[in-house]
């Protein structure tokens, strides 16, 4: 798999981009006298973190230990409340922009809304998105959104889009935009996707945007990335 990396991270290097990794509950397996998360960052020392607080509470007994050994190499936090295993809506929602960025945050990527993962599949705005967008521009933040995903086909895809667009208002971005496409549960209706449907829904989704102005941007972590998209089909996104 690091061999797998590194060919990506070669990739990258002609366009001066890090390859970040999202650790999530599963990457942190057992192995000989560590982890697969630290095992991987032991052996390649040019990969980067989007560290995401969530798993690191839950299977990391030394956290601040853990900042302390890869600070250098976080160029992203991906902020979660929890209690035990259960997520929790982080802080109340209302954001001061201007502290985030006096704190040395560079730029946010805000949530506009998501797709229900039961069967009816219905979209909701996030109560916050409009003012986030608008806040977080205003403090001197770069700004990028996304959409949490369940879409099963491209007509859901074009659902979820116009949706999108309807919340953005015909605001520009400095960052990408993203369709965060998860399976949340095994009762999820994602979990039955294909690897050839989910790439084209991807495939879609980022034409659609690139051509009404955006940059696009796939996201999605380890599981996925070996089963459920044809990553070749992908690489000029």
């Amino acid at each position: 798999y690091i061999g797998e990396l590194r060919a990506m991270q070669d990739k990258l290097n002609p366009l001066d981009q890090k390859l970040c990794f999202h650790p999530v509950t599963g990457d942190f397996t057992a192995v000989p006298g560590t982890n697969a998360v630290e095992y991987l960052l032991e052996h390649m020392p040019e990969l980067h973190l989007c560290l995401d607080l969530y798993h690191l509470n839950r299977n990391c007994s030394d956290i601040p230990g853990f900042i302390r050994r890869y600070g250098s190499r976080i160029c992203m936090v991906h902020f979660k409340d929890s209690i035990g295993d259960t997520l929790v809506p982080a802080g109340q929602g209302d954001i001061d922009w201007t502290k985030v960025k006096a704190s040395g945050i560079d730029f946010a990527i805000i949530r506009l809304g998501y797709r229900g993962y039961g069967k009816a599949g219905r979209m909701v705005e996030d109560e916050y998105a409009r003012q986030n967008l608008r806040n977080a521009a205003n403090a001197g933040l770069a700004v990028g959104a996304y959409f949490y995903s369940q879409a099963l086909n491209i007509d859901e895809v074009n659902d979820e889009i116009i949706f999108m667009l309807e919340v953005l208002d015909n605001r520009a971005l400095d960052m990408p935009i993203v369709l965060d496409w998860e399976i949340p549960a095994n009762t999820a209706r994602t979990r039955n996707m294909d690897a050839t449907t989910l790439t084209d829904i991807q495939r879609h989704f980022c034409g659609q945007m690139r051509d009404k102005g955006y940059q696009p941007m796939i996201y999605f972590n380890w599981h996925p990335s070996e089963h459920l998209y044809v990553l070749n089909d992908l690489e000029e996104y």
